[in-house]
């Protein structure tokens, strides 16, 4: 119910309850399949990393991934979009991929790396993974319909 009134104010799009999760497009399949995979990566990161002793480069690789996907997703929609609007909350979570991007960059540089940088990249890493998580989950309980 939450969701519905925080995304229910867009003009071009009708947020709507998905009754069957058969429904869904090919395209939908294919993103949700992807979801999936990525959140599996990363329990086995944590794994892979404790076993290896190098959590923190792992860790930061996948937390660098991460937030280059995020901005290279961000800048292609900007591309492909006409009217560009860019709102505060936007701005901030980009800032923050930026903080990211360096932050993991000088924890792959520097591995015996201050404890405030592990501390960063450790929540980070868990931010990443329960935004993938409800993005799963809003994905398949909600379906966007274009009305444009």
């Amino acid at each position: 119910m939450i969701l519905k009134d925080i995304f229910s104010h867009l003009p071009a799009t009708k947020l709507t309850r998905q009754t069957n999760h058969f429904s869904m497009s090919t395209t939908d399949k294919w993103i949700t399949i992807i979801v999936v995979g990525i959140i599996v990566i990363y329990p086995g990161v944590l794994i892979a990393g404790a076993a290896a002793h190098k959590l923190l480069s792992l860790i930061s690789v996948v937390n660098f991934v991460t937030a280059i996907g995020i901005l290279v997703y961000w800048l292609q929609h900007q591309i492909r979009i006409s009217q560009h609007v860019i709102d505060l909350p936007e701005i901030v979570v980009l800032c923050i991929e930026a903080g990211v991007i360096t932050c993991a960059a000088l924890a792959l540089k520097n591995l015996q790396s201050d404890g405030w940088l592990k501390i960063i990249q450790y929540i980070v890493f868990g931010i990443h993974t329960l935004g993938l998580i409800c993005f799963l989950l809003f994905m398949l309980f909600f379906e966007m319909n274009r009305t444009v």
